[in-house]
């Protein structure tokens, strides 16, 4: 990947501020300076994940109001220098992509693995103690390049789309009286539910729920037009995923007879 693309990867992330804070990692990447191009990819990490949890507090989630109300309820003590409410902000910051995945379900396969190493490397170039030597840590470009394109790939190109909740919201929205029985009108129900930017995860799990409670499940899905309209629908969108599963899913009908 050479400089070029990671200026194009920078115009990827979703929102300004995010993208403000990976050109920073980007600029210090440029520069040689890889300690505080890896500080400044945490940075940017740790910011727009907080963003996303604000992202879900508005649209209704419980539990991303909790950690919006816990960080308002810091922010005057942290004013005050407050020890007690600066650890627990920072203590946020330390697990905020578990949190996020624990909660939410933003990542998927190793990808909690890589910023989990972006966070230890990100120490080891913050905190001159982790080393226990004289010498400073020394991260290497092939690394610092790494870690910036787990961070915008990951997380700063991502909208906020949570794993169990935005499976269940999905099957609501195909169990409504109200969802089309028209390929393209299941299309633009699907976008305007953020599917077109969903994880693939996310979509094999969607999928798999919609073909068996098609074939065999309850009243809302089993046999219904707009069931099979919405398999369909997602089938155009990401056939190298659902295609598969479908094949699948009939094989595994037809040798139970």
């Amino acid at each position: 990947m050479g400089l070029g693309d990671l200026d194009e990867l920078v115009l990827s992330c979703r929102n300004e501020e995010g993208r403000q804070y990976i050109a920073e990692a980007v600029a210090c990447y440029k520069a040689g300076a890889y300690r505080a191009c890896i500080v400044s990819a945490w940075i940017a990490v740790v910011y727009d994940l907080l963003a996303k949890v604000r992202e879900l507090a508005l649209s209704g989630d419980q539990a991303a109001q909790l950690i919006v109300d816990d960080l308002s309820k810091w922010q005057p003590g942290i004013s005050r220098g407050d020890q007690s409410a600066i650890k627990s902000s920072l203590d946020l910051e330390r697990t905020i992509a578990n949190v996020a995945n624990d909660q939410f379900g933003f990542f998927e396969g190793m990808q909690l693995v890589d910023l989990e190493r972006l966070h230890a490397d990100r120490n080891r170039c913050a905190h001159p103690t982790y080393r226990g030597t004289e010498q400073p840590y020394a991260p290497s470009a092939e690394l610092a390049r790494t870690h910036l394109v787990h961070a915008v790939r990951h997380v700063l190109s991502q909208a906020p789309v949570q794993g169990k909740a935005a499976a269940a919201q999905i099957i609501r929205l195909v169990e409504s009286s109200f969802f089309p029985t028209e390929v393209e009108k299941a299309k633009v129900q699907f976008r305007s539910a953020g599917l077109d930017r969903a994880r693939e995860s996310l979509i094999r799990a969607i999928v798999d729920q919609l073909v068996f409670g098609y074939l065999e499940g309850m009243p809302p899905l089993k046999g219904r037009p707009q069931t099979a309209c919405a398999v369909r629908a997602i089938a155009e969108m990401y056939p190298e995923i659902c295609e598969p599963r479908i094949r699948r899913a009939q094989f595994d009908m037809s040798a139970r007879g």
